[in-house]
């Protein structure tokens, strides 16, 4: 596993600043913030301290060998598109799990994932990379959530559930035990 500590944040919403809390409780050495919708000619922008410094192509200006880099995007869809697009740069990207949380010593916690306070996760549980599990979510045992899924505020999980990839789980949702649940992708264009 690749413990850098210095680290560039990717997202400057309200998610972002979600993300900044928990790297400062795990001791990173954040270097900037790349706003994906950065506008040039406005003002330079700092969230708690930290520079804005520009949209994703500023990136090309950091070495993965020297930097790590987060994802602090709740969308599904745009975080996993910039998690694919940091992997073929070779850029580690760290779990990040803040320290208010309860987890089996016996779960599985892919590259990426978030994890915010009051979280629980059982034993036997698998967590796929790229996933945001929020603020005071419960996941029972034996339970497998897939890559690229954001579990928002609240949500109780079952013990032996399964939630599909890029599936995204709604603010104070309760799932019963031995339940499938995926994301199907309309086709708008016929």
């Amino acid at each position: 596993m690749n413990e850098k500590k210095k680290i560039i944040i990717i997202g400057a919403g309200g998610h972002s600043r979600i993300v900044i809390n928990i790297a400062e409780l795990n001791n990173y050495k954040i270097e900037c913030i790349i706003d994906v919708n950065f506008l040039k000619g406005r003002d330079v922008e700092k969230i708690f301290g930290y520079p804005v410094i520009g949209n994703i192509d500023i990136l090309d200006k950091f070495s993965p060998d020297e930097f790590c880099v987060f994802i602090a995007i709740g969308d599904n869809e745009t975080r996993t598109f910039y998690y694919n697009l940091l992997r073929k740069k070779k850029y580690f990207i760290p779990r990040f799990i803040h320290p208010a949380t309860t987890l089996s010593k016996h779960i599985s916690i892919g590259e990426g994932v978030l994890i915010n306070a009051g979280v629980i996760i059982n034993s036997g549980t698998v967590i796929g990379e790229n996933t945001v599990l929020n603020t005071n979510s419960s996941i029972d045992h034996e339970c497998v959530i897939g890559n690229n899924v954001h579990i928002a505020p609240g949500v109780i999980i079952a013990g032996r559930v399964t939630i599909g990839a890029s599936t995204m789980v709604g603010i104070g949702s309760t799932i019963i035990e031995n339940i499938i649940v995926f994301f199907i992708r309309k086709n708008l264009f016929y």
